[in-house]
């Protein structure tokens, strides 16, 4: 276990609210405290996804189903990515096309603030993003 992985499993075990009733998904910029983390999150992990991703969005469906996940309806391609047993993480990728370069987007719940700091979640989706690319590369060589 990676040392960012052990303090993300700490502080998940530590830090502990009343979690909302709200459904639906919210930005990495929309938590508490994000702001100042925000440009390095969107560059480690979504920019980094999309990068890899972007020109085959078939590579990330297989990436992501092998760690878990699920596709999503939000998308043609969103897979919801179990992160810890009360937060799902939320990729949404925008495969690139003739117009432009692809995009990807980390999403998380609304309770996701409950039970990890801004800085955590960041962690978590450079993590998972991590993850996501490594599991890539381990099955195209």
């Amino acid at each position: 276990m990676s040392g960012a992985v052990a303090v993300l499993a700490l502080h998940y075990l530590v830090y502990r609210g009343e979690p909302l009733r709200k459904e639906g998904w919210m930005a990495y910029r929309e938590m508490p405290g994000a702001r100042h983390f925000a440009g390095a999150f969107e560059k480690m992990a979504e920019e980094r996804l999309a990068a890899v991703f972007s020109q085959h969005p078939g590579r990330l469906e297989s990436a992501a189903l092998g760690m878990r996940g699920s596709r999503s309806k939000v998308a043609e391609h969103a897979f919801e990515l179990p992160a810890c047993p009360r937060v799902t993480v939320l990729l949404v990728l925008w495969p690139a096309d003739e117009e432009g370069a692809g995009s990807a987007k980390l999403l998380f719940p609304p309770r996701a603030p409950y039970y990890f700091h801004s800085e955590d979640l960041a962690a978590l989706a450079v993590v998972l993003a991590e993850r996501l690319v490594a599991r890539d590369a381990a099955t195209t060589g």
